[in-house]
């Protein structure tokens, strides 16, 4: 196999139900976060991982 050279990644923390942060980004273009204490930015991360619980 070759080696992966180009690869992405993402993921979400929500701490106390009250605070999200998404990290987002590339081996190559490097890594970006959005925080926020919004309750509908909280709300809208936490209704799309449920989704994902629930789908599978």
């Amino acid at each position: 196999k070759e080696p992966v050279t180009n690869w992405q990644a993402g993921c979400v923390f929500i701490v106390d139900k009250k605070k999200a942060m998404v990290v987002m980004g590339s081996k190559d273009e490097g890594f970006t976060a959005l925080y926020s204490e919004s309750v509908g930015f909280v709300r809208f991360f936490t209704m799309y991982w449920n989704f994902f619980l629930n789908w599978g």
